[in-house]
């Protein structure tokens, strides 16, 4: 929905601030009950909500790499880490 849409929008923010809030926010949408989730069952709306939240993560994980591989990262932190996690991962 419109929310979550709104809270995945803001993980790209740069502040880790926001990025945390919105988490946070998150995972807290499935509570909302069968109204929010347009008349799907609780367990089922979790389900949803944390297989798009997978989804997410995983396409963001794909980008860090691709971006540390051709040197194009623009967060060195994250850049660093993904590059040690490669290294540890060829040995």
């Amino acid at each position: 929905g419109k929310l979550a849409a709104y809270f995945l929008g803001k993980l790209d923010t740069a502040s880790p601030h926001v990025q945390e809030l919105a988490c946070q926010c998150y995972v807290l949408l499935p509570g909302l009950g069968t109204g929010f989730a347009q008349g799907m069952k609780y367990a089922e709306s979790w389900a949803q909500q944390l297989h798009c939240l997978l989804a997410t993560l995983h396409g963001l994980v794909e980008q860090l790499y691709e971006e540390a591989e051709t040197g194009e990262c623009q967060s060195s932190a994250f850049c660093h880490r993904a590059v040690e996690l490669e290294r540890v991962g060829r040995k």
